[in-house]
């Protein structure tokens, strides 16, 4: 129950696109005869640089923000962020059916986990075709899902809408999440024990970006000496941009002008992860890493502890794995072994000023 208890807190959104808006709609009348001519991507289009924005009663977690990370053609990564964490979870719109793929929770950094649609066989259906009532689907033992109502009357902050409604049902609680065509899911409403809780949409932004706080690790030239400083920079990523490329054009082109870089202008950084089960980020680097780093062993040595610092402090880990197109890192002054990391070191770092 522990796990369908969480749905009322993180929606299966859908949305449109147009305009910045907060604007509150006409109320969306839709015959309940018309809505098997309907498909899951009416009621759930997948669209970029969109955040909705839900209002919660009956528990702190049921207020929230939405945003899609990525969308690589029917499967999306959704991020859910409410006062106490940030999650993803990964949906597939195929085959009649939008499935849950799979969630992460405690998830602050941008990794694509898309491509685990092709890797697992385990889904929760979340939708189903036909959009008709009395359309059911078991989603566990005991545990069904229906499509109850095509055009149930729902009331948001951000409008009313007639809504198709979606009913999970328990030994002990009840769940009804409500669908507007072009908006996607409006309302959740979960009941168990006389108790509610509820999720209902309140505003729409159709310009919307990840903003991520990052820390990045430069080597200072003194007069004497080679010194570590930090700065910190806010970074706006839209719907399928990853953030390896905003590390990338850091490390070529430092935010003050009195720090080094760290790579070329003609390096590229290929791949860049953070492997869970090793607690380990993974970065993969172009040969121009080496050839063009063109420094003493000190400096060197320095550019390295600030790209393992970077990376390390972005995934709150201290391993960072380096390689060369996928080769060990190995230099005239330092080589490291298959899967040999680097240790981030933070602790003589100052604020660059």
């Amino acid at each position: 129950m522990k796990k369908l208890m969480l749905l009322i807190f993180i929606p299966f959104i859908s949305i449109f696109t147009s305009c910045n808006s907060t604007k509150t709609p006409s109320q969306n009348n839709i015959p309940s005869t018309e809505v098997k001519n309907y498909k899951i991507s009416d009621y759930y289009p997948f669209k970029e640089n969109i955040k909705m924005s839900y209002i919660g009663k009956g528990n702190e977690y049921a207020s929230q923000d939405i945003l899609f990370d990525f969308i690589k053609g029917d499967v999306a990564q959704v991020r859910i962020i409410n006062p106490g964490t940030t999650s993803i979870k990964v949906l597939q719109n195929k085959n009649g059916e939008l499935s849950l793929i799979t969630s992460r929770g405690e998830f602050y950094y941008k990794d694509d986990m898309t491509d685990l649609a092709n890797k697992t066989s385990e889904r929760e259906i979340i939708l189903k075709e036909p959009l008709t009532a009395g359309t059911t689907w078991e989603i566990s033992k005991g545990i069904k899902r229906s499509i109850t109502n095509t055009s149930s009357k729902v009331s948001t902050p951000y409008g009313d809408f007639n809504a198709l409604e979606i009913t999970t049902e328990g030994s002990d609680y009840k769940i009804k999440d409500y669908y507007a065509l072009n908006v996607g899911l409006i309302k959740s409403i979960f009941t168990s024990n006389n108790s509610e809780v509820s999720s209902s949409l309140e505003k729409i932004d159709t310009n919307a970006f990840l903003t991520e706080n990052i820390k990045l690790f430069f080597p200072r030239i003194m007069t004497n000496d080679i010194k570590e400083v930090f700065t910190n920079v806010n970074a706006n990523l839209r719907t399928n941009e990853e953030i390896k490329d905003t590390f990338e054009k850091y490390f070529k082109t430092p935010p003050k002008e009195n720090l080094s870089p760290l790579i070329s202008k003609n390096t590229k950084l290929n791949k860049l992860y953070l492997n869970t089960a090793e607690k380990k980020v993974y970065a993969d680097f172009s040969k121009e890493l080496l050839e063009e780093m063109n420094t003493g062993s000190s400096m060197e040595l320095s550019i390295i502890n600030s790209i393992t610092n970077t990376l390390g402090t972005y995934y709150n880990t201290d391993k960072v794995y380096i390689t060369v197109n996928n080769s060990p890192y190995s230099s005239g002054h330092i080589a490291l072994d298959k899967g040999e990391a680097f240790t981030v070191d933070t602790s003589g770092a100052e604020e660059a000023k």
